[in-house]
Parts: structure tokens; C-alpha cells; sequence
């Protein structure tokens, strides 16, 4: 971003900001599909060992959706529910 700062004194400098930024838009995509991909084999491995944790239990064996929506209402910091009376 401080390339394109400098564009007013000097205009190559527009060019180095905008392949600098294009770049930096590449690489912040990939390291985010990385990141997704590690929290999802973790999900993986250890879901069934946090859900017996906290008291919950798969009925098929599976992380389902129902399981899963148990399991981030225990575990999140804010224990709003969006369906209780008091949400309005």
C-alpha cells in the first residue's frame, strides 16, 4: 500500500503496488484454504473425543450438523440463544 503512496512522485511505483497487492491478495486466499483445511482434519480427528467430553454422544458415530450446533452452543463464549424469549 505504500507503493501506491508513491505514485505521485513517481509513477513505476504504481505498478509495483498493484502486483505487490495482487500478490499479497493470492497468497492471504491460499493461507486462508490452508487454514480451513487444518481446522476441518482437527474437526476430523477430535470431535468425537471433545462431544464424549462435554457429555454428548453421536448416535450414527458421525459429526453431524445437530451435533455439531450442541457442541458450539456449549462451547462459545456468548451463550446467547437466538431462540429464546428473552431474544427479542
Amino acid at each position: 500500500m505504500l507503493y501506491l503512496a508513491l505514485t505521485w512522485w513517481w509513477w513505476p511505483a504504481l505498478i509495483i503496488g498493484l502486483i505487490t497487492s495482487m500478490a499479497a491478495a493470492v497468497r492471504a486466499r491460499q493461507a486462508t484454504l490452508v487454514y480451513v483445511q487444518l481446522v476441518e482434519a482437527v474437526v476430523d480427528l477430535y470431535g468425537h473425543e471433545l462431544a464424549a467430553k462435554i457429555g454428548l454422544t453421536a448416535e450414527s458415530g458421525a459429526i453431524t450438523a445437530e451435533l455439531g450446533t450442541k457442541i458450539t452452543a456449549l462451547l462459545k463464549k456468548s451463550r446467547w440463544d437466538p431462540e429464546s424469549s428473552l431474544a427479542d
